[in-house]
């Protein structure tokens, strides 16, 4: 049924582009009323390519190109759990970036260690973010001084100059230059 459809929905396409070339090198490319006619006429919208027609005027293309038999037989329960020893939270700080690429390593460390719990400082390494996020803003101030003062990319850096967002690059990026500590070496500040 799907290869059907699918084939189906391809010749419908093929048709369409074939027609329209040929109109179109005999037209020097107009778009008329002729075209039109043409194309409407070109597809018999009845039986299966009417219910086709109507589901793609009325639903979202993406919703209706899902497989639903990959959908049905994907197993979205795991099968392998990560043995953790407490959880780490961020306190609605903006680091869940942050967090969320230091705690891929902390069960990693309890194992090693045989530790009953460990955290790393998440402190550490937002310093370091802030530090490094100012620099880049700094020097893109500098590199931009001779822009008017209302220039669009001025405006850009200006708006939010050092923001809370990450992603996993940046962690790494941090760890390989700073490297990590444990959380009693430099423990969360109120700020």
């Amino acid at each position: 049924m799907r290869f059907r459809i699918v084939s189906g929905a391809a010749l419908t396409a093929l048709f369409f582009f074939a027609t329209f070339t040929a109109w179109a090198a005999e037209n020097d490319g107009r778009l008329d009323e002729a075209l039109n006619r043409s194309l409407r006429g070109s597809v018999k919208i009845e039986g299966s390519i009417r219910a086709l027609y109507n589901a793609l005027t009325v639903n979202d293309a993406k919703k209706m190109a899902v497989n639903r038999d990959i959908v049905q037989k994907h197993n979205d329960l795991f099968n392998h759990i990560v043995k953790t020893k407490g959880v780490t939270d961020q306190q609605r700080s903006g680091r869940c970036w942050l967090y969320a690429g230091l705690n891929i390593m902390r069960p990693l460390v309890i194992e090693k260690y045989n530790l009953d719990e460990f955290e790393f400082s998440m402190s550490h390494l937002a310093f370091w973010d802030k530090l490094e996020k100012a620099n880049f803003f700094l020097e893109t101030v500098i590199e931009l001084r001779d822009c008017e003062p209302f220039d669009r990319e001025m405006d850009y850096f200006m708006k939010d100059p050092i923001n809370d967002g990450g992603w996993w690059r940046y962690v790494v990026a941090l760890i390989e230059k700073y490297g990590v500590m444990p959380q009693e070496a430099m423990p969360e500040t109120y700020s």
